[in-house]
């Protein structure tokens, strides 16, 4: 973890001393249930959750999110390289998961993400023995007045435990600035 954390610190600070065109943003969420691949992760009880984020024009992001969930909390650190090629998406990265109150929760996935025409095909790749892989596809459309339609469907294999379990969503939303 502390070698993630390095990684991802050099990198969020040298990218911070080139003065060039770079994004920093923020989120900000509250739910009635946090469900992470399908499961509940709040005990079907609410959520608060946020992250900052910072992109820069070369692909390079960073990025920290955070959460409530049962027994205490969860805070990720991720960073990867987006581009496209021949109009194929191409995300390549790597995010640590951590739990505080939880250590023996704490685990890391490498990723990787293609998508086109509104299709977006991943694989998560869990780095820490005793996790399972994650593996989805997606479909986005943007429809009138802002709204975006969303379906996806997701396999988390977890062999080493045994249990497998299917995730699939249907959403409409609205972002709200």
């Amino acid at each position: 973890m502390k070698k993630l954390s390095l990684v991802l610190s050099t990198v969020a600070l040298a990218l911070s001393a080139a003065h060039v065109n770079a994004e920093v943003s923020a989120n900000v969420a509250m739910s009635t249930d946090y469900i992470w691949r399908g499961m509940t992760q709040t005990n079907e009880d609410p959520a608060i959750s946020g992250g900052f984020d910072y992109g820069h024009e070369s692909g390079i992001y960073v990025g920290t999110w955070a959460s409530n969930v049962v027994g205490g909390s969860e805070f990720d650190l991720y960073g990867g390289y987006a581009t496209e090629i021949s109009g194929i998406g191409i995300d390549v990265g790597a995010i640590r998961y951590m739990y505080p109150s939880q250590g023996a929760a704490n685990f890391t996935e490498g990723y990787i993400a293609l998508s086109a025409m509104g299709f977006t095909a991943a694989a998560n790749i869990a780095t820490t023995d005793g996790f399972g892989d994650y593996y989805s596809l997606g479909y986005e459309h943007a429809l009138p007045m802002d709204v975006t339609l969303a379906a996806s469907v997701g396999f988390y294999d977890q062999a080493s435990t045994g249990v497998d379990n299917t995730d699939w969503k249907l959403a409409l939303s609205k972002e709200v600035q």
